[in-house]
C-alpha cells in the first residue's frame, strides 16, 4: 500500500487494478480447492491438505478484499481532490483573465473565419474555367462544339511563341498572366453588373411572375375546382337540374295522357 508519496489518480487506478487481480487470483485458488474437496477419490491426507489450503486461500482472500476496499476509497479521495484542484484552478483562471476578453476572442475568431469563408467563395465564383473558355464575341462562331473546342485565338499564339528558340519566356509568361488577369477582370465586372444591376429586375420580374402563377392557380381553381362556386360543379348543378326537369315534365305528360283516356271513356 502507498505510504507517504503522493499518488496521482492514474497509479491510484493501476494499483487498484492490481489489486482486483489478486483477488480474482485467490477466489479461483478457492474454487479450485473446493472442486478438489470434492473428488471422491481422494485420500485422507489430500483432504487434508485441501482443507489447509482452503485456509491458508481465505486469509489471502480476506486479506485481498481489505486492500481492495481501502484502495477504492483512496483512488475515489485522489480523484475528489483532483476536481478539487481543477475548480480551484478554473476559478482563480476566471478571477485573472475576464471572461469578456474570452469572449471577444471567440467572436474575433468567428469573424474572421466567416471572412475567410467569403474570400474563398468569391474567388471560386470569380474564377474562371480556362479550358473551356470560349471567345463568343467572334461574329463567325455560330455554333459551339464543346468536344471540338480550340483554344481562343490569343493564348494560342502566345503559347506557340514558347516553341521559339529565341522566345523571352520571362515575357511571354507576363503576357499569359495578363491575359488570364483580364479573363478575371472581366468575369468579376459581369458578376458585379449582374448583382448589382439586374438583380433588383430579376428581382420583379420573379415578383410578377410569381403573382401571375397565383392568379393563374385561381382561375384554375374557378373553372376546374372542387369548390361550390367552380364552374365544373356550377355546370354539373345545371345538368342534374336539367335532368330533373325533364324527368319532371315526362312525369305531367304521362298523367295529362293518362287523364285525357279517363275522360273519352265516360263519354263513351
Amino acid at each position: 500500500m502507498p505510504g507517504e508519496i503522493e499518488t496521482t489518480y492514474f497509479d491510484s487506478l493501476s494499483e487498484q487494478e492490481q489489486h482486483l487481480q489478486e483477488n480474482y487470483s485467490c477466489i479461483k485458488d478457492i474454487f479450485k480447492t473446493l472442486k478438489q474437496l470434492k473428488n471422491k477419490d481422494a485420500t485422507d491426507d489430500e483432504l487434508k491438505q485441501n482443507l489447509d489450503n482452503l485456509s491458508i486461500y481465505y486469509r489471502d482472500l480476506t486479506r485481498s478484499s481489505i486492500d481492495l476496499k481501502y484502495n477504492k476509497y483512496q483512488t475515489r479521495e485522489i480523484q475528489l481532490s483532483h476536481l478539487d484542484k481543477i475548480s480551484n484552478e478554473a476559478q482563480t483562471f476566471k478571477r485573472k483573465h475576464k471572461t469578456i476578453y474570452l469572449r471577444e476572442y471567440v467572436n474575433t475568431t468567428e469573424s474572421i473565419n466567416g471572412k475567410s469563408l467569403e474570400y474563398i467563395n468569391l474567388l471560386q465564383r470569380l474564377s474562371v474555367d480556362l479550358v473551356r473558355q470560349i471567345e463568343i464575341s467572334d461574329p463567325n462562331v455560330s455554333k459551339i462544339n464543346v468536344d471540338g473546342w480550340n483554344p481562343p485565338k490569343k493564348i494560342q499564339v502566345l503559347l506557340d511563341k514558347f516553341g521559339e528558340p529565341d522566345a523571352d519566356t520571362r515575357e511571354l509568361k507576363i503576357q499569359v498572366q495578363r491575359y488570364l488577369d483580364d479573363i478575371k477582370m472581366s468575369r468579376a465586372k459581369y458578376s458585379l453588373e449582374n448583382k448589382y444591376s439586374l438583380q433588383e429586375k430579376l428581382s420583379e420580374v420573379t415578383k410578377a411572375v410569381n403573382q401571375w402563377r397565383a392568379e393563374w392557380d385561381n382561375i384554375e381553381m374557378m373553372l376546374f375546382g372542387d369548390g361550390s362556386n367552380s364552374m365544373k360543379n356550377m355546370l354539373a348543378n345545371v345538368e342534374s337540374i336539367k335532368s330533373k326537369l325533364e324527368e319532371e315534365a315526362k312525369a305531367e305528360s304521362k298523367e295529362e295522357e293518362g287523364e285525357g283516356e279517363g275522360n273519352d271513356v265516360e263519354m263513351t
